[in-house]
C-alpha cells in the first residue's frame, strides 16, 4: 500500500509506520524537511536592519534572512538582494554596498555612505520592492578628523606686536570632507622662530603657563572648531605648525606650516613701544667723567619684554645738566644699527657721548620719544694730571678785618683760599697755607701724587716744605728768621703755578699775577712774656713806695720778639 506525510515546518522528523498497532519491519525512520523556494514576502531584516548611527566611510553590516512560503528560513543562498538609498533622502550621499551569504539562509549586507545626514535604506528581492523591515533610517555622522582637510577656518595672523594675544581658528574634516560637530579631535599648535629657541607650543615640557609659552587650542563648542590662542612676547618672524594628533603621530593639516621666506615669515612679530625700564645701559658715561675728556655710553632700547626696537622707532635724545655754574652740556646720539639687510632689523643699539670741563654733580636725563625715560646723577672728576697753569693759590694783602676770597666769587673761578702764609706771616714760626691742585678747567683734583715745591726768598733763604694730604691738597710751610719782604714762589715740575693767567682777589680790577707772589710781608710774631721789660719808680718796692690814691703814674713796658728783631714801644 502506498502513504504519503505533509509537514510545512522544515527540520528533521522521524516517521514510524504502524500496523494494527504493530510496527512495521525498518519503522520508525529518519526524515528531513526541508525549507521550499524562497518567498520574497517572507524575506525580512534581521534582527532589524543597520545601526541607527553610521560613520561616514566606514562600512556597517545588516542582515537580510530569506524565508520560504510557510516561513522556514532557507539554508541556501544565492537570493540577490538588492540595496538601495530612498531618493526621498534628505542627504545626496551615495549608497556604496557589497552582499555576501553567509550561511543559513542569511545573507550580509555591508553598507557605506561618504558624506553624514539622514537616510532612508530600503532592501528588495524580486518582486517585492521592501522585504520586512525595509525602508529603514540611519545617520551618518563624520569619520575620524583627516589632517590633509582641516584647515584654518579664519585667518592665520600675519603681523602682530610684542604681548598682543592672537588667535585663529581650525575646523576639523574627516576624510570624506565632513565638516566635524564635536570636539573629538586634538590638535597641537606649535609657534617656531627662525632660531627655533623662540618656541611656543599647546603642550610638552615647553608648555608653561608661568612663562607664557603656551598656545592654547581649545574647542570652540560647536561646528568642529578649535579656537588656538597665542601671545608671543618676543619679536620675530615665526613660522606657525599646526597638526592633528592621531595615536602616537601627527599629521600636519592642511596649509601647516604657514610659512614664507626669511624675514617675510607666517606671523611677524615687531616690538612693542620702548620701556625704558626693560632698557639697557652701558658705559661708564652714564654714571661719571672726567673734564675735558670724552665721555660715551651705550643705550640698548627695549620694549617691556626686552625685545630690541627696529631701527628708527626710538627718537632718543639726552642732556647733561648741573655744576657750579649751573649748565646744560648737550649730548650727542647715533643709531648704529644699518637697516636691513646688512644687519637685523631688530636692533635698538644708540650711542651717547658728551664733553665736560668743570668736575662736580651732574644729572643725565634720556629722552625717548620727547618724554624723559631716565634720568641719573653722575660725577664729574678731574683730569687725571694737574695743570700748572689752573692751580691757583691768590695774593692777599694782609689786611686783618678782611674777609678772604674763595673759589665762588673769584672772577676767572680758577683761584681759591690758601691760608694767610701766603700773604704774610711771622719770623721765626712755621707758616702754613694750603695748594689746591686743579686740572687744566679749573676742577679740584681729589687725589695726591703731585710734585710740587715751594720757595722764599728776600734778606735771606726761606725754609720750606710740602706735605701731601692726598686730597688733591697740599700743606706749604716756610720758615724765615729775618723780617722783611720776600717773594714765594710755588712751582709744578719747574712751572710756576698759575703764571699764564692773571688771577684776581675778587671782582674788583685789582687782579695780580700768578706764582711767583711778590710782596710776601713777614713780619715778627706775637711777643713773649720773657720779651717784656716793665719800669717805674713805683714798681720798685710797693711797700717804700706806696701809691696814693688819686694820682697819676708812669709805668714803661718794653715788648721784643724772641729773635729782638722788633721793638714795639
Amino acid at each position: 500500500s502506498a502513504g504519503a506525510a505533509l509537514t510545512t515546518i522544515s527540520g528533521a522528523y522521524r516517521l514510524q509506520v504502524t500496523n494494527k498497532g504493530y510496527q512495521v519491519v525498518n519503522s520508525p525512520f529518519e526524515m528531513k524537511v526541508t525549507p521550499s523556494v524562497v518567498d520574497e514576502t517572507k524575506c525580512s531584516l534581521n534582527p532589524n536592519g543597520a545601526d541607527n548611527v553610521m560613520t561616514a566611510g566606514t562600512f556597517s553590516t545588516i542582515f537580510m534572512q530569506s524565508r520560504d512560503r510557510f516561513g522556514n528560513n532557507r539554508t541556501g543562498g544565492g537570493d540577490n538582494y538588492v540595496i538601495t538609498r530612498n531618493v526621498t533622502s534628505a542627504s545626496d550621499g551615495q549608497l556604496e554596498y557589497t552582499t555576501i551569504f553567509r550561511g543559513a539562509g542569511i545573507t550580509a549586507g555591508n553598507i557605506m555612505f561618504r558624506k553624514i545626514g539622514t537616510y532612508s535604506i530600503s532592501v528588495s528581492l524580486g518582486s517585492v520592492a521592501d522585504i520586512l523591515g525595509s525602508p529603514f533610517t540611519t545617520t551618518v555622522v563624520p569619520g575620524p578628523a583627516f589632517a590633509g582637510n582641516c584647515y584654518n577656518a579664519t585667518p592665520v595672523p600675519q603681523n602682530s606686536i610684542a604681548g598682543d594675544t592672537l588667535s585663529f581658528e581650525i575646523q576639523a574634516v574627516d576624510e570624506n570632507s565632513n565638516l566635524h560637530v564635536t570636539d573629538n579631535a586634538v590638535f597641537d599648535v606649535t609657534l617656531k622662530g627662525f632660531d627655533y629657541l623662540r618656541t611656543f607650543t599647546s603642550s610638552g615640557a615647553r608648555c608653561t603657563e608661568a612663562d607664557g609659552k603656551c598656545v592654547v587650542v581649545e574647542y570652540t563648542g560647536s561646528g568642529g572648531r578649535y579656537r588656538v590662542t597665542f601671545r608671543p612676547t618676543i619679536a620675530s618672524d615665526y613660522v606657525l605648525d599646526a597638526n592633528l594628533r592621531q595615536g602616537t603621530t601627527s599629521d600636519p593639516i592642511k596649509g601647516s606650516p604657514w610659512k614664507r621666506v626669511r624675514n617675510s615669515g607666517t606671523l611677524l612679530v615687531i616690538p612693542n613701544v620702548p620701556n625704558m625700564a626693560a632698557s639697557k645701559f652701558g658705559g661708564s658715561g652714564m654714571s661719571l667723567f672726567v673734564s675735558g675728556e670724552d665721555a660715551s655710553f651705550t643705550l640698548y632700547s627695549r620694549d617691556t619684554f626686552g625685545n630690541p626696537q627696529i631701527k628708527g622707532t626710538a627718537n632718543v635724545s639726552a642732556e647733561v645738566a648741573g655744576g657750579v655754574p649751573f649748565s646744560v652740556i648737550p649730548v650727542s646720539v647715533r643709531d648704529e644699527c644699518p637697516p636691513p639687510p646688512q644687519t637685523q632689523a631688530l636692533c635698538g643699539l644708540y650711542s651717547l657721548s658728551y664733553l665736560a670741563t668743570v668736575s662736580g654733580t651732574y644729572v643725565i636725563k634720556v629722552f625717548m620719544n620727547g618724554e624723559v625715560s631716565a634720568q641719573m646723577p653722575i660725577i664729574g672728576y678731574p683730569a687725571e694730571s694737574p695743570d700748572p697753569s689752573a692751580t691757583g693759590l691768590p695774593h692777599v694783602p694782609y689786611a686783618p678785618t678782611a674777609t678772604p676770597p674763595c673759589l665762588d666769587t673769584c672772577a676767572d673761578g680758577k683761584c681759591c683760599l690758601v691760608g694767610e702764609g701766603a700773604s704774610y706771616g711771622f719770623i721765626g714760626i712755621q707758616n702754613e697755607f694750603v695748594i689746591e691742585a686743579r686740572d687744566a678747567y679749573g676742577n679740584k683734583m681729589t687725589q695726591g701724587g703731585q710734585p710740587f715745591s715751594i720757595e722764599v726768598v728776600g734778606q735771606t733763604l726761606g725754609e720750606g716744605s710740602i706735605i701731601d694730604l692726598g686730597t688733591g691738597q697740599y700743606l706749604a710751610r716756610y720758615k724765615v728768621l729775618v723780617k722783611g719782604i720776600y717773594t714765594l714762589s710755588v712751582r709744578l715740575r719747574g712751572m710756576h703755578i698759575g703764571q699764564l693767567y692773571d688771577i684776581c682777589q675778587d671782582t674788583a680790577t685789582q687782579c695780580f699775577r700768578g706764582s711767583p707772589y711778590l710782596n710776601l710781608d713777614l713780619s715778627p710774631e706775637g711777643t713773649g712774656l720773657e720779651g717784656l721789660v716793665i719800669t717805674g719808680d713805683h714798681l720798685l718796692d710797693p711797700l717804700l713806695n706806696p701809691l696814693i690814691v688819686a694820682t697819676m703814674y708812669t709805668v714803661k713796658v718794653d715788648a721784643s720778639d724772641p729773635l729782638a728783631q722788633r721793638t714795639l714801644a
